[in-house]
């Protein structure tokens, strides 16, 4: 009977992979100015032109990714479409003081001392009196990176090891309330934080985490490892986190159950917004 569950699950995921492909090969392209636009409706239209940098960057990776992996994916059109979204990148993302040309291995380094030394390079230095925080983003995004990297190559994969073990322990401080909540900011040793920002939860980040402990458990052989990815970071934010009325992932949740101050700040801007119209039309 699973076995059975699985294929049906194998085949929808085929074929909703084929839609989406489909979609924004056909809606997304921004054929005059170069990238692709990211606020797009059901019908395909546009209703927003702003284009989302790390949008862009996901793009080209997933483009490249199919048509590298995938031979149904192989096709010219698929391809040609990664190389433009990476020209267009290149020039109009890249900061003037970045080699565009340094390869992959040197940028990851630039990275990991952004992370783990320097913050300011990443645009986020430290306020005064503003407590360190361990965001879950970070260190999940960089393990993503090991892995993207080090995929065929064991000289990387040596180098990058200690870097991963880094990341999975980062993650894993992120496990809260006796393995109840998975929390996306705590302290830097891993405790509770006070207030909105310590209560956050984001179950498709933590479902995302998952999926990138898992990856990493796989490759390092981790059996221990890969049952705390599926019991911690998929099992219980989906669980927590699915809405049993409307169906989907909840986008952020207060783990004691209040407002979480996205959804406020949301709402207020919408009320501002609604505000200043009426304001502007005299009503």
């Amino acid at each position: 009977v699973m076995a059975e569950l699985l294929e049906q699950y194998r085949k929808r995921i085929r074929t909703e992979l084929d839609r989406v492909v489909d979609f924004w090969l056909k809606f997304s392209h921004d054929e005059q100015y170069g990238g692709f636009f990211t606020c797009i409706g059901k019908d395909g239209k546009i209703y927003d032109e702003l284009k989302y940098v790390w949008l862009q960057g996901r793009q080209v990776w997933m483009y490249c990714r199919l048509y590298r992996t995938v031979e149904r994916f192989q096709r010219p059109e698929i391809l040609e479409a990664a190389k433009s979204g990476l020209c267009c990148i290149i020039r109009e993302t890249w900061m003037d003081d970045c080699d565009v040309y340094a390869d992959a291995e040197s940028m990851m380094d630039q990275l990991v001392l952004w992370v783990r030394v320097d913050s300011s390079g990443l645009g986020r230095p430290q306020l005064t009196g503003d407590s360190p925080v361990n965001s879950m983003a970070v260190p999940m995004m960089l393990l993503c990176l090991v892995d993207q990297l080090t995929e065929g190559r064991e000289d990387l994969t040596d180098k990058y090891r200690d870097l991963g073990d880094w990341c999975v322990k980062q993650i894993l401080q992120h496990v809260q309330r006796d393995g109840k909540a998975i929390l996306e900011n705590v302290s830097p040793d891993g405790k509770e934080l006070p207030g909105c920002q310590g209560r956050l939860q984001n179950p498709g980040h933590a479902l995302e985490a998952g999926w990138f402990l898992l990856q990493y458990a796989k490759a390092q052989g981790d059996s221990d490892l890969q049952k705390l990815a599926v019991e911690k970071f998929m099992e219980v934010p989906f669980l927590t986190g699915w809405d049993g009325e409307h169906g989907g992932l909840f986008y952020f949740l207060d783990v004691d159950g209040h407002c979480p101050t996205q959804v406020r700040m949301t709402n207020q801007v919408i009320f501002i917004k609604m505000l200043d119209h009426l304001l502007a039309n005299g009503d």
